[in-house]
């Protein structure tokens, strides 16, 4: 006997796909992902001089936020922050739904997901201001190092590695969030959010197109103000930071042993114990003239660490060990080179802890930044 059409069971014609996510979210989504990636590795594994690195990372995060903020307005339907308009009483009941086994499915962010989205994004925007004022208070760089005490930037810096932590914990719940939601739903939402497409459901909008050229005014615009007020204060003289060479008496008698202390490494009652004590100068006798030990008690006092305002000055230069007066028994500067072995200081090309120099190209004014760490290799000694 044959079958007839009606004793044939009914096909179920898959779910069709629809256009959802647009090239403008998903460029943003995968970008801040490689740049926050990024960060976090610098942030809280590479060395202290990958540290450009990771000032570059945190600039493009800046960056994409700023375009994400005006493609909230105009990007496509699931784009705008108008769609994100959820409480957090929507958010509770959409995740006791969820452990119920009962939550609906939405075609865009459900509310759930909505509130980690925007929470991602204050806390990114708080992390890029903290380090951003971190940064020109502590290693006086930046648009706001001109205007950015050390002790701002220190704190900055506090609040910046607790969000740093926050923000760990929040991409570990959205990574759950999606695995789970992708189980649930049986969809591929990591595919989604690289084809931009979703399966349709009735609670589909339609969707308003993204106004890429109204955007793209928008964020030249922008660009036009934020760029020169980046780059302007990045270059201005910066209050609290030591300029000038070293003084030439001072370069001439301490630099036959090792290379020169900047003054700011040590206070004015270490440099002047220091002075006091030159017949016997760690083992060697260093007496000078009166005239020049007076003349370097008047340079050394005047550019102590009490005169700067630099990482140096407090880390190194106040915490100094009066009971040896090293500054390389100071507990700041073990704590700064406590990664450092002591093979890289017993080295030829190092020579010793006092060689300052040999590591940092901008020892002698004083400021050791990050970047302008670089190791000697033995290789090149003649």
């Amino acid at each position: 006997m044959t079958s007839t059409t009606a004793d044939r069971p009914a096909r179920h014609d898959p779910v069709p796909s629809a256009a959802v996510w647009d090239l403008g979210v998903r460029v943003f989504h995968w970008s801040l992902v490689a740049t926050v990636a990024t960060a976090l590795f610098t942030g809280f594994l590479a060395p202290r001089w990958w540290l450009d690195i990771h000032v570059i990372a945190g600039t493009i995060v800046a960056m994409l936020l700023v375009f994400r903020l005006v493609w909230g307005f105009l990007g496509s339907t699931y784009a705008r922050f108008d769609s994100f308009l959820v409480s957090p009483f929507t958010a509770l009941k959409h995740a006791i739904a969820l452990l119920r086994g009962k939550a609906a499915h939405h075609t865009g962010h459900n509310p759930v997901g909505t509130m980690m989205i925007v929470t991602l994004l204050l806390v990114l925007f708080t992390l890029t201001l903290t380090g951003t004022i971190s940064l020109g208070g502590t290693l006086k760089d930046g648009p706001l190092a001109p205007t950015t005490s050390y002790a701002a930037g220190t704190a900055a810096g506090g609040i910046h590695a607790l969000l740093a932590w926050i923000l760990l914990a929040l991409i570990a719940g959205h990574v759950t969030g999606v695995i789970i939601d992708s189980l649930r739903t049986r969809e591929n939402l990591v595919r989604a959010m690289v084809t931009g497409r979703k399966r349709a459901h009735p609670d589909r909008v339609p969707q308003v197109p993204a106004k890429p050229i109204r955007a793209t005014i928008t964020l030249a615009g922008l660009a036009a103000v934020l760029v020169p007020g980046v780059l302007v204060p990045s270059f201005m003289p910066v209050p609290g930071v030591p300029t000038a060479p070293l003084d030439s008496v001072y370069m001439k008698e301490c630099s036959a042993c090792h290379s020169p202390h900047h003054p700011s490494l040590a206070t004015a009652a270490v440099w002047s114990k220091i002075l006091d004590r030159l017949a016997d100068h760690f083992g060697d006798n260093a007496t000078l003239e009166p005239a020049q030990v007076e003349h370097l008690r008047a340079y050394l006092t005047a550019n102590s660490a009490s005169a700067w305002d630099t990482k140096a000055a407090y880390v190194v230069g106040y915490p100094g060990t009066t009971s040896s007066l090293r500054i390389t028994q100071s507990p700041g500067w073990k704590s700064i080179h406590r990664d450092i072995q002591d093979a890289a200081f017993t080295s030829k090309a190092v020579n010793g802890k006092l060689n300052c120099a040999a590591c940092h190209a901008d020892s002698n004014l004083g400021q050791f930044k990050p970047r302008a760490i670089a190791f000697p290799s033995e290789r090149k000694l003649p």
